[in-house]
Order: C-alpha cells, then structure tokens, then sequence
C-alpha cells in the first residue's frame, strides 16, 4: 500500500481527487479529475507562498460544454491570468508555482 506524496521503491505516489463545483485542492492532491457535467468547475489553487515547488494536474473528464476553471488564490495569477479555463473533455492542465504566482507547464 501506499500514501499519497510518498516514494515507494523509487516511485512518487501523488493523490488523486475528484470533484465537481467548488474543489478546494488539499495538501496532498497531485491531481485533481474534474468532472463538469452537471456545472463549471472551480478548482481554488492554494496560495503561492505556501506552494513553492508545487505541481498539479487539473484534468476534464466529462464531454458537456461546461468548462473547469482554475482560479489563483486572491490576487495571484497563473500565466499572468486570474484564471484559466479548461474546455475539452479530456484536456488537462499542469501548473507549477514558484512561490509568487503559477504557471502552465
């Protein structure tokens, strides 16, 4: 077995969500699977300065026409954007922060 964010044998286990309206990304989610159908998705990034080095994976599974929003917390950006919008089904998005603002990777 193993927990989310730990080595096992030389492989990094990162945790896996779900979610569908407001997802507030916890401390040990690597990867958030958004499904949309019934509403846009807003997934709450969490702090920068708290987030140095971070990595995080927002993917759409759901076909509908509703989108998955990432959102920096407050005032902070993500490529220099208060958000971004994720519209495909399937697309996925991988921010990186470095401790002021995230940034698509």
């Amino acid at each position: 077995s193993y927990t989310a964010n730990s080595f096992i044998g030389g492989v990094f286990f990162e945790g896996i969500s779900s979610g569908t309206g407001t997802v507030t990304v916890g401390a040990t989610d690597g990867i958030i699977l958004a499904d949309a159908t019934a509403g846009v998705v807003t997934v709450d990034l969490p702090a920068a300065e708290q987030s140095t080095g971070r990595t995080l994976t927002v993917k759409k599974i759901d076909a509908t026409a509703n989108g998955v929003v990432l959102d920096g917390s407050g005032s902070e950006t993500i490529d220099g954007a208060a958000t971004q919008t994720i519209t495909a089904q399937y697309m996925a998005l991988t921010v990186a922060c470095d401790g002021t603002e995230w940034w698509i990777v």
